[in-house]
């Protein structure tokens, strides 16, 4: 993994749980209107066609939602992944210098 390859995940990871609430109230917001219109249907309420609407554009905001939330904990992993590696690299000179520190100080083997 190179240096060049970290992206941000928080706004997608934000973003995400925004549409996907808003989303989820739309839908649920069309849901209710269209059980009220179910139950009421006497000819006074007439409220399918947002009821429907709401509905359609609410799980659409809800599926935008969860894509963009999938795409910032892929982002977020390969993050980590970036930083475990840099991690372990900086362990490996450490260590790397500690075993030449002690060899020096020890001697070479076989004395």
């Amino acid at each position: 993994m190179k240096s060049y390859q970290f992206a941000r995940s928080t706004g997608r990871l934000v973003s995400g749980i925004i549409l996907t609430f808003i989303g989820q109230a739309v839908w649920n917001m069309g849901q209710q209107a269209a059980l009220l219109d179910s139950l009421t249907r006497n000819g006074y309420v007439d409220n399918s066609n947002g009821a429907q609407g709401a509905s359609v554009i609410g799980a659409l905001l809800t599926l935008m939602g969860l894509s963009l939330l999938i795409a910032g904990v892929g982002r977020l992993s390969k993050n980590v992944d970036l930083a475990a590696l840099v991690a372990a690299r900086n362990l490996e000179v450490e260590e790397a210098a500690s075993i030449e520190a002690t060899q020096k100080r020890v001697g070479p083997a076989g004395e």
